[in-house]
């Protein structure tokens, strides 16, 4: 049975929005000021960007530093966040960026490098949450990916942020 990706993906992506719209309205409801209650629009939207980026490389067999070129029908700056991608001089290497905009509030970064394993190209990633809920003053460095890493296990997180997962 043939897996038709494209299809699986704005499937996905549906629901992902549909979560994302519940998460950005429903912490409206809850707190007034930033703090817990807010934070899952930053690690949604930059998995959601995650998610568009691999997509995207399948398709193009590149990474996009253009938020637009991910059709993620979501702004890249929100009330409490925001969003960039950050492009090293690795074509084969992408940084999403989800930057609290207020104290109270994590910033998250989802590395995405593609590796080969196996003799076949593939895309491994990780999710990190700043060590602090201070807004960012720069935006992090993409790491450097140890040779012959082939599992999102062997991707360090940024300087100031630690593994979600």
């Amino acid at each position: 049975m043939k897996i038709n990706w494209k299809l699986a993906f704005e499937i996905t992506g549906i629901g992902l929005l549909l979560i994302l719209g519940v998460m950005i309205i429903l912490p409206n409801f809850l707190t007034v000021q930033g703090g817990p209650a807010r934070q899952p629009e930053g690690k949604t939207v930059t998995g959601t960007m995650n998610r568009a980026q691999q997509y995207f490389f399948k398709e193009n067999n590149q990474f996009t530093t253009n938020f637009q070129k991910l059709e993620l029908g979501i702004k890249s700056e929100t009330e409490d966040y925001v969003y960039k991608i950050v492009s090293q001089s690795n074509p084969q290497s992408v940084m999403n960026v989800g930057r609290a905009k207020r104290k109270g509030m994590k910033s998250y970064v989802e590395l995405v490098y593609v590796v080969k394993v196996n003799e076949e190209y593939t895309t491994i990633k990780k999710l990190c949450e700043s060590n602090n809920d201070l807004p960012l003053s720069d935006i992090p460095k993409i790491p450097k990916l140890p040779e012959n890493a082939a599992t999102s296990e062997d991707i360090k997180c940024p300087s100031g942020f630690e593994s979600l997962w």
